[in-house]
């Protein structure tokens, strides 16, 4: 199992200020939410000063990245998504450290410490750099499940893991798609006597939920997760 490396962590936290279950956006809240988050995830040693162009910044950068993540799990990349992004980085300030020796990882990107809102964006979109150079980034995921979409890292021996959870999202995943399997094999014919397909698709459907729902699932949605320059050319929802 791999750990979610600190160097990462920054962007992952990043990524799920949005909360697709809860209903709940911490950039959309507005400047004042935004730099109390970046001083609660220690980007800022104090509340920097923030204004509605940076949320709008911070949301697009946010937004391109999350479709980067949801491509990571073998989805679509979303071009509109990522070109909202691409402006971002070069409005922010970086520095370049090169390997100190042979065993070295590779190069770092690195932003300024100042304390000011964009060093704090910086050092988000460098972290997104870092993992991508050293090959972390491919383990960065969202969720595939609609109204889950969280991002998560994919801490399985062979990079194989698709769902925030498979406990939850995944086996949701598998019931929706049996249900759907069993609606599609009712036989056209008059069946049970006097009912017609239709019929008895309606008294199937009424023994099992119409639709995978989270009301379904008394289990908790989100799991409990690891510790948690330009973007690539373009090649999915925030």
């Amino acid at each position: 199992m791999r750990e979610l490396p600190a160097a990462v962590r920054p962007v992952v936290d990043f990524l799920n200020t949005i909360d697709v279950e809860d209903g709940t956006d911490v950039l959309r809240d507005g400047p004042e939410a935004l730099a109390n988050w970046l001083v609660e995830h220690g980007l800022c040693a104090a509340r920097p000063s923030v204004t509605t162009a940076d949320v709008r910044a911070a949301i697009d950068l946010r937004r391109g990245l999350r479709s980067l993540a949801l491509a990571n799990n073998g989805e679509p990349v979303d071009a509109e998504d990522v070109q909202a992004a691409q402006t971002v980085p070069t409005a922010l300030t970086f520095r370049m450290r090169l390997p100190t020796g042979t065993d070295a990882a590779g190069p770092d990107l690195l932003a300024d410490d100042s304390g000011s809102f964009s060093d704090a964006l910086g050092r988000i979109a460098a972290a997104y750099f870092t993992a991508s150079v050293r090959g972390g980034w491919a383990r960065v995921r969202r969720c595939p499940a609609h109204d889950c979409a969280w991002v998560f890292w994919d801490s399985s021996k062979n990079a194989s893991r698709r769902w925030c959870s498979m406990r939850v999202c995944g086996n949701r995943a598998k019931k929706c798609a049996r249900s759907t399997n069993e609606e599609r094999s009712v036989p056209p014919t008059l069946v049970r006597g006097d009912l017609s397909r239709a019929d008895l698709a309606l008294s199937l459907v009424s023994k099992r939920p119409r639709k995978c729902s989270s009301n379904a699932d008394p289990q908790p949605r989100k799991p409990v997760h690891g510790a948690p320059a330009s973007l690539p050319p373009t090649n999915s929802p925030p």
